[in-house]
């Protein structure tokens, strides 16, 4: 994630956590095994340190581009870790439906890539009020 994200350097934080969203959600599709003994924890122990680690690291980043998205112009009406629980929760939920079938057996012409972006930027674009109807 640090080295796609860091190609984006320049990029809007909207634009960096849409590819953020992006990279999680093809690490599952891509890498469906390890994907899947992330999130069981009967598969690991949670209380791994390195795990804590890379879980809190990849929290952090997270943290730091809604912070940069709200200077850019995303909401401050909401907590901020609310808003990062959102967004994982967006992706990861996106991740799951489309690795195990049901996101691309819902989307009729639209590949399941071209409905993730859509979903990310349509988060984007409501928590900065530019959203369209």
């Amino acid at each position: 994630m640090s080295a796609a994200l860091a190609d984006l350097d320049a990029a809007p934080a909207a634009a960096r956590i849409q590819e953020l969203g992006m990279i999680y959600i093809d690490f599952a599709r891509l890498r469906p095994g390890l994907f899947e003994v992330m999130w069981r924890p009967e598969l690991h122990t949670r209380s791994d340190p390195a795990l804590r680690v890379a879980a809190q690291a990849t929290r952090d980043t997270m943290t730091a581009l809604i912070v940069q998205a709200q200077r850019e112009g995303w909401t401050t009406r909401h907590d901020l870790q609310h808003l990062v629980t959102l967004g994982w929760a967006t992706v990861h939920g996106l991740a799951v439906l489309w690795r195990d079938g049901p996101l691309a057996e819902q989307v009729g012409d639209q590949s399941p890539a071209a409905l993730s972006r859509m979903v990310m930027k349509t988060l984007a674009d409501t928590l900065t009020g530019t959203g369209t109807r």
